[in-house]
């Protein structure tokens, strides 16, 4: 018997204005706070105060044929002192996150319009499986001292 069960191959991508953090936080944050407790970089009450400031942006990802969100990232734009502008998803967190995968073409065009040369992805290493065309440059490590 063949199931019925259809996902649409389409996933959209969209950054919240920053007049638009309030209303869609709540579903956000849902998707955020796993990985913000992954990481000691940033928590969720200061990755929403860093949105309203529009120092962050928020994106989420959306089946249009499904209801409800499937996922939510964080991006930040970066001025390296070398010259070098990047748009660097920080946070990423979600249901189906293979799925985001079709979505990230929108987020490089963002960053284009930006003036970005660069595109980072910081989180697990299991991301490069993911994303093959992004180029591992470098593994960041932390110790807790003190």
């Amino acid at each position: 018997m063949e199931s019925s069960f259809h996902w649409s191959s389409s996933v959209e991508c969209v950054l919240i204005p920053q007049d638009g953090i309030e209303r869609i936080w709540p579903m956000a944050a849902s998707f955020l706070e796993k990985a913000t407790n992954r990481t000691k970089k940033i928590d969720l009450d200061s990755l929403r105060e860093c949105a309203d400031k529009g120092l962050m942006q928020i994106w989420i990802a959306y089946d249009p044929e499904e209801d409800g969100i499937l996922s939510a990232a964080a991006t930040e734009i970066v001025d390296y002192v070398s010259g070098l502008k990047s748009a660097r998803i920080m946070l990423l967190g979600g249901l189906e996150l293979n799925r985001w995968r079709e979505a990230i073409d929108t987020i490089e065009q963002w960053a284009s319009d930006q003036g970005c040369s660069l595109i980072e992805i910081v989180g697990r290493r299991g991301w490069g499986r993911v994303y093959p065309e992004y180029v591992e440059i470098e593994t960041w490590f932390a110790k807790e001292i003190g």
